[in-house]
């Protein structure tokens, strides 16, 4: 009987480092086309969608189908377009009676990929994807904005990654948070070793 018991132990124990050790499910490229790789070639900048090697770089992983929790508040929306306005009491953003400063333009994430990439080496790849898609209002005015990660890989094995606002029409970063820091530093010894002269 001790036997049985300490078979059964084993096989629980080997069961558990099993399930807590094996990879995640794969990612196949199909699932997640909203992730786009940018690299520069001699004199512009080609585009893929990401691989899977990518992808699995930047440490992405399959969402898994959970529910969904409902939102507590609907948001307000315009042309498919969650609105975010400075006074939403003063005017009524829900009627559409606001003038927007820019256009949606279809390859801004070109434009966008090719600004970061001017300066890097053709090894750095840089990988997007876009979140969500804005109206920002204020003082009545609108202007298409885009939320997306930036992602950079680059050959060495270093990433770096933030989040953005981008201009719909020109590309350009309007503002970036949740930036990537390294710290450099320099392993010391540890220890109380004696300084000097006794």
């Amino acid at each position: 009987m001790k036997k049985f018991i300490i078979f059964l132990l084993f096989i629980i124990c080997g069961l558990i480092v099993w399930q807590t050790t094996r990879s995640p499910k794969d990612i196949s490229v199909s699932e997640e086309n909203d992730w786009r790789t940018y690299q520069k070639t001699e004199k512009k900048v080609s585009s893929h969608p990401s691989t899977k090697d990518e992808l699995d770089k930047i440490n992405v992983r399959k969402k898994e189908n959970t529910k969904k929790r409902m939102p507590a508040s609907k948001k307000d929306t315009f042309n498919g377009r969650t609105i975010n306005a400075d006074n939403p009491d003063k005017y009524n953003y829900k009627t559409g009676n606001f003038q927007i400063s820019n256009k949606e333009n279809p390859d801004w994430k070109d434009t966008l990929a090719s600004d970061l990439l001017r300066f890097q080496d053709s090894t750095t790849k840089i990988l997007i994807k876009e979140e969500e898609s804005f109206v920002i209002i204020r003082q009545g005015t609108g202007r298409l904005v885009e939320k997306v990660v930036i992602t950079y890989l680059h050959n060495h094995g270093k990433k770096n990654a933030a989040h953005a606002l981008v201009d719909s029409e020109t590309g350009k970063i309007i503002t970036i948070w949740n930036r990537t820091r390294y710290e450099n530093f320099i392993p010391t010894k540890s220890g109380m070793l004696p300084k000097g002269q006794i």
